[in-house]
C-alpha cells in the first residue's frame, strides 16, 4: 500500500473527528444536551455578572471564593462562544457539588512553564494563566458553551489547605466528567497522516485477529476480512514472526503489510507527537484511566483514546520502532516513556489487581511532575490498597522528604516492604535537579525518574526461597528493622562501560577488564564458561553448546558466540551502563549498585526476591540497592552452612 494510506474522509471514525466545532451532532446527543443544560441553569445564577464591564487594562485582579471541604464541592469554567479567536477569553466560575451530578468536560493539558503572562476575564475580572492554557481555551470557543473544569484555574492553587481536598478528590472529578479532552498543540500539516497513519495500524491488527479467529472457526478468511486486508495480514505476521529481517528488505516488507515507506514523514511526525510532554506527565495516569471518555484534541483533529492507545500498542508490540527508529535520539527517549505511559495505563483499565500503591509507584516512575509530592499523590486516586487514602495523605504543606517518608512507611506496614526495597537505595548524584532530600537509605526516592535497573526485574527471582517477610519500623518510623542471612562481602569491582551506545571496541576493552575481575573467582575458568557467562547476563546464558557451556577459546566465545546473540549481548551492555560487576570474598561473581565499594555486604532478607548490598555504619546500615549473585538467586543463601539468621537495622 505505502503512502497509499486511508484517505481524510476514513477519519470521521468513532474514533476520530473532523475540525472541532465545540460538539458532537452525531452521537451522544444526550451528553451534549446533559452540558447545555448544566449551562443554561449557570446562566440563571444572579452572582455570576456578565463580562466585561470595563476595559481590560483596568480591571481588578480575580479573588477566589472559598470551596467548602464537604459535599466534594468544585468549581466549574462556564465558556462562552467566541466570533475571533483573538477576542478576549470570557468566562464565569460557579460552584457545584458533584452529589447533584453536574454535566461537565474536563480540560488536561501540559502547564508548561510558570509563566503567568496571559489571562482569563472571569467574572468581570483578571485571572492570570499560562500561554498554554490560554491556547487550549481558545481551541474551545467555537459555535458552543462549554462547562469545563480545569485543574489551574477551578483550584485556588495558593490555597494549601483547598488545594489538598480538591486533590484528594480527583478522582472524582475525573470519574463523573461526561468527557475529558487532551489538548496537545495546534495544527501541524502532518496531524493529517499521522492520523491517516494511526488508522493504519489499528486496522491492520485488527484484521490480524480477525485472521487468526477465522482461522481457529475453521472458517475462510475471505468470510471475515477482504482478500487485500487479509493477504496484509498473512504478510504482516510472517515479517513480525521474522523479526523483519534485513535492512534492504524493510522498504519492501512494510508496503506488503500496507504500511508506508519507512521514509514516510508520517512515522517522524508520528514519534515526534507522542514524544510531547504530556504523554509522559504524572497526573494523566490518573484523568485517562478513570475518566469515561478520552479524546486527543490534535490541531483540527479529534481522536478517542481507544485509536491511541491501539496504534501505540501496535506500534511497540509488533516490532515496528526497530523498522522505522528515529535518528532523533531525545525524540526516541520521550517516545519510550509515552509508550511505556500508555500501555501502562491500557493495564490499569483491565487488571484491577495492578493498582496497589508500589506497584503504581514503579510502573510509573518515568513520569514526569513539576512538584515531587505529585509523584504519589497522582497516584493515590487509583491505588487499591486498603488504608491508603488514610495512612497517605494530601497534605502540599509536607516536605518531598515526609510525604516520601509517609508513603514508604504504609508500604511496610501494608506488606510490600520487601518489594519497594529492592528499588531503594542510596542514589548517585543527580545534576538534573536541584533537588536535595535526606531520606533514610530503604526510603525510595520517587523523584528520580530513572528506576531501580535491576530492581524492575525483581519477579524474575525468589532469593529468599519461601520465607516470609520479617521487618517492623523503628526509631520513630525512621529506621527499619529487618531479618535475613549475609552471605558474602564485596572483595573486587570491575569498572562501568558508560554508555549503551559504545563502540564495538570499547565493549570489548570492558569486558576484558571485567574478565580480569573475573579470574578472582573460583567459579570462573576459560574452559567452561557457563558460570561467568550467566553472571554476565543476569541469569540468562547463550547456549553455545547442548551442554550449555563451551570448551572453545574464551575470545572466540565472546566475539564470535555473542555476535549472534543480540538478546543476550544487549542485557550484558545494559546492566554494565547501570552495575558494577563484581567479585566476593568467597569466589562469588555478580551486579553490585553504582555505589558499592570493596567491603560493603551482600545480603538476603526473609522474604526478598534479591540479594541486597549494604554497608556498616555504626552498628547499623545503609542499604545501597539490590543485587544480583550467581548462584543465591532462588533460595541458595538459605541452604548455606553458616548461614545465621540476624537482625539488619537500615538507617
Amino acid at each position: 500500500m505505502g503512502d497509499d494510506l486511508p484517505g481524510t474522509s476514513s477519519l470521521l471514525s468513532s474514533d476520530v473527528q473532523a475540525p472541532v466545532s465545540g460538539t458532537y451532532e452525531d452521537e451522544d446527543q444526550d451528553e451534549d444536551e446533559i452540558l447545555r443544560r448544566a449551562i443554561d441553569l449557570s446562566l440563571r445564577n444572579d452572582d455570576a455578572p456578565v463580562c466585561e464591564p470595563r476595559p481590560e487594562s483596568k480591571l481588578e485582579n480575580y479573588q477566589y471564593s472559598p470551596l467548602p471541604t464537604t459535599d466534594k464541592t468544585i468549581r466549574l469554567l462556564c465558556i462562552p462562544p467566541a466570533d475571533n479567536i483573538a477576542d478576549p477569553l470570557v468566562c464565569q466560575m460557579h460552584q457545584v457539588r458533584l452529589i447533584d451530578k453536574p454535566g461537565y468536560a474536563a480540560l488536561s493539558y501540559t502547564w508548561g512553564a510558570k509563566v503567568f503572562d496571559h489571562h482569563v476575564i472571569c467574572d468581570g475580572r483578571r485571572l492570570a494563566i499560562t500561554a498554554h492554557l490560554d491556547a487550549a481555551l481558545r481551541r474551545f470557543r467555537t459555535t458552543t458553551w462549554w462547562m469545563l473544569w480545569v485543574d489551574a484555574l477551578c483550584i485556588d492553587q495558593d490555597n494549601i489547605p483547598e488545594r489538598n481536598y480538591q486533590v484528594s478528590i480527583m478522582k472524582h472529578i475525573y470519574s463523573q466528567a461526561l468527557r475529558t479532552f487532551v489538548y496537545l498543540r495546534e495544527s501541524c500539516l502532518l496531524d493529517g497522516e499521522v492520523l491517516k497513519l494511526m488508522i493504519s495500524l489499528m486496522q491492520l491488527a485488527q484484521n490480524v485477529k480477525e485472521l487468526s479467529l477465522a482461522e481457529q472457526e475453521t472458517m475462510k478468511p475471505l468470510d471475515v476480512v477482504t482478500s487485500r486486508a487479509r493477504d496484509r495480514a498473512i504478510r504482516f505476521l510472517e515479517l513480525k514472526n521474522a523479526g523483519f529481517p534485513g535492512a534492504e528488505t524493510r522498504t519492501t516488507d512494510l508496503l506488503s503489510a500496507g504500511l508506508p515507506h519507512p521514509q514516510h514523514p508520517a512515522w517522524e511526525a508520528m514519534n515526534s507527537l507522542f514524544s510531547r510532554p504530556w504523554f509522559s506527565r504524572m497526573w494523566i495516569i490518573q484523568e485517562v484511566v478513570l475518566s469515561p471518555d478520552v479524546f486527543i484534541m490534535l490541531g483540527g483533529y479529534e481522536m478517542g483514546w481507544d485509536l491511541v492507545s491501539k496504534s501505540v500498542f501496535v506500534y511497540t508490540k509488533f516490532g515496528l520502532i526497530g523498522v522505522t527508529k528515529s535518528q532523533n535520539v531525545t525524540v526516541l527517549k520521550e517516545f519510550q516513556k509515552s509508550v511505556a505511559t500508555v500501555l501502562g495505563t491500557l493495564r490499569l483499565k483491565d487488571d484491577f489487581q495492578c493498582r496497589s500503591l508500589i506497584k503504581l509507584l514503579n510502573s510509573f516512575r518515568h513520569c514526569h511532575s513539576s512538584d515531587p509530592r505529585d509523584k504519589v499523590y497522582a497516584l493515590l486516586g487509583l491505588a487499591n490498597d486498603q488504608g491508603a487514602h488514610q495512612m497517605v495523605s494530601v497534605d502540599y504543606s509536607k516536605s518531598v522528604d515526609a510525604v516520601y517518608l509517609e508513603c514508604a512507611q504504609f508500604l511496610v506496614r501494608n506488606g510490600n516492604g520487601m518489594e519497594m526495597l529492592t528499588i531503594a537505595g542510596i542514589p548517585q548524584k543527580r545534576e538534573d535537579t536541584d533537588l536535595i532530600l535526606s531520606l533514610p537509605s530503604w526510603v525510595p526516592d520517587w523523584s528520580r525518574e530513572e528506576p531501580n535497573f535491576i530492581g524492575k526485574w525483581q519477579n524474575r527471582y525468589q532469593a529468599a526461597g519461601e520465607t516470609q517477610i520479617d521487618m517492623e519500623l523503628e526509631d520513630g518510623g525512621n529506621g527499619l528493622n529487618a531479618k535475613g542471612i549475609r552471605i558474602d562481602v564485596i572483595d573486587a569491582l570491575a569498572p562501568l562501560l558508560g554508555s549503551r551506545d559504545s563502540s564495538p571496541n570499547e565493549i570489548d576493552s570492558w569486558e576484558r577488564k571485567v574478565r580480569e575481575v573475573a579470574q578472582q573467582s573460583r567459579f570462573f575458568s576459560e574452559e567452561r564458561l557457563e558460570g561467568y557467562a550467566k553472571t554476565l547476563g543476569l541469569g540468562l546464558c547463550p547456549k553455545v553448546d547442548d551442554n550449555g557451556h563451551t570448551s572453545v577459546d574464551f575470545d572466540a566465545f565472546w566475539n564470535e558466540g555473542l555476535a549472534y546473540d543480540a538478546e543476550y549481548c544487549g542485557s550484558v551492555v545494559l546492566a554494565a551502563c547501570h552495575l558494577k560487576f563484581c567479585v566476593t570474598r568467597q569466589g562469588y561473581m555478580g551486579w553490585v549498585p553504582l555505589s558499592s565499594q570493596p567491603g560493603d555486604f551482600i545480603i538476603v532478607l526473609y522474604g526478598g526476591p534479591m540479594p541486597l548490598t549494604v554497608r556498616g555504619k555504626n552498628g547499623n546500615y545503609v542499604l545501597l540497592g539490590a543485587s544480583y549473585l550467581e548462584g543465591f538467586m532462588n533460595g541458595e543463601a538459605l541452604k548455606l552452612e553458616d548461614a545465621e539468621p540476624e537482625e539488619f537495622v537500615l538507617e
